[in-house]
């Protein structure tokens, strides 16, 4: 049984592809965003597995030299970082949903029902803008602050596959206005790096294997889950994002 359910690098590949969608918005007013924005998608955005920006030179210098790059990679690039850790999110922002809540990833006439568990968790996570120039690395942030800060930005998928079926649950950020902290590399005075620190709201789900006869089912105490069709085109926008007692209400208005 195929299932990526409990995975922190599914949230974490949903977030690159959510910035990676902000990135390919920027409008190229410097010339050196003119150049980025002809670049394949790989070029633009390249991920540091399990560690914070925290020492910028040695992140760069693997980028260089990762793959087909060479010392001479092309600048600008987004550097995404993760931190290691979760932490339980704060009580004021949401909760986690321990006791089992039954849920369905089928629709009738074929309804196949799950116990389900929630832990609603923080991720830290850092985007490092590396620019020749400082014009181009302001440019950058500007307009990806401003993606942020769009309604329809507010949230993003996480898809999660469980038992051939699909759902989706959704991932927020708890500020949409971070702050450009600057980063030096001694020795480099041609480069200008801009550093956001973001935290990602998020859930990490636990399915059980199917609940296999539900003898007189409560609808109401049912939660469907959003099923993504395989013939589908359209991007998830909706899921699990409002946590109640049980049972679970599924809020598909925000």
């Amino acid at each position: 049984m195929h299932s990526n359910l409990g995975r922190y690098d599914v949230i974490k590949s949903a977030f690159a592809a959510y910035i990676l969608k902000g990135l390919n918005r920027l409008l190229p007013v410097t010339p050196a965003l003119q150049a980025y924005q002809q670049r394949q998608d790989m070029a633009k955005l390249a991920v540091c597995e399990d560690r914070m920006v925290d020492k910028a030179e040695e992140l760069l210098a693997q980028y260089q030299k990762t793959g087909t790059r060479h010392l001479e990679a092309p600048l600008p690039v987004v550097l995404l970082a993760f931190a290691k850790e979760m932490s339980p999110i704060a009580p004021d922002r949401g909760q986690s949903i321990a006791n089992p809540v039954i849920v369905s990833l089928t629709e009738a006439p074929t309804v196949t029902y799950y116990k389900a568990r929630f832990d609603h968790v923080e991720a830290r996570a850092q985007l490092a803008y590396v620019t020749h120039e400082s014009e181009t690395a302001r440019a950058m942030v500007s307009q990806m602050r401003l993606y942020l800060n769009a309604f329809e930005s507010h949230r993003w998928p996480i898809v999660w596959t469980h038992n051939g079926q699909t759902f989706t649950t959704t991932c927020s950020l708890e500020s949409y206005e971070p702050m450009d902290e600057p980063v030096d590399v001694e020795g480099r005075n041609n480069l200008s790096i801009l550093v956001w620190n973001l935290t990602l709201n998020c859930q990490m789900p636990y399915l059980d294997d199917h609940v296999p006869v539900v003898k007189q089912v409560d609808y109401s105490m049912a939660t469907p889950i959003q099923v993504i069709s395989k013939s589908s085109t359209h991007e998830p926008t909706s899921g699990i994002s409002r946590w109640q007692p049980y049972p679970l209400a599924l809020d598909s208005s925000c």
